[in-house]
């Protein structure tokens, strides 16, 4: 595996809803780990540190790139009659002694 496709498979991760957890990607730790050997880096491999921070940037990327959902904003007027109204039943509720 070489950082692009580290990269690539972050990217993939957020946008199918995963969590910010490499090794919670089905495959990857997998791909790493036959790309790199169990005993350490291969060489000419990427190291797994950089494989892992790759894959993290790429999560990264996508979730600051990603669109955010806003609610709608409220208005003066809109802000200004909930107040009223908020006020007009502390003053019901004071006149009943409550």
């Amino acid at each position: 595996m070489d950082i692009e496709t580290a990269t690539l498979r972050g990217r993939e991760a957020f946008k199918a809803g995963r969590k910010c957890v490499p090794a919670l990607d089905p495959g990857f730790t997998a791909a790493v780990c036959e790309a790199n050997g169990q005993g350490g880096n291969k060489p000419g491999a990427a190291s797994v540190a950089d494989l892992l921070g790759a894959w993290l940037r790429g999560w990264t990327l996508a979730n600051v790139g990603a669109p955010v959902e806003h609610r709608s904003l409220i208005t003066v007027a809109e802000l200004q009659d909930e107040y009223e109204e908020w006020e007009s039943r502390l003053d019901e509720e004071e006149a009943l002694g409550e």
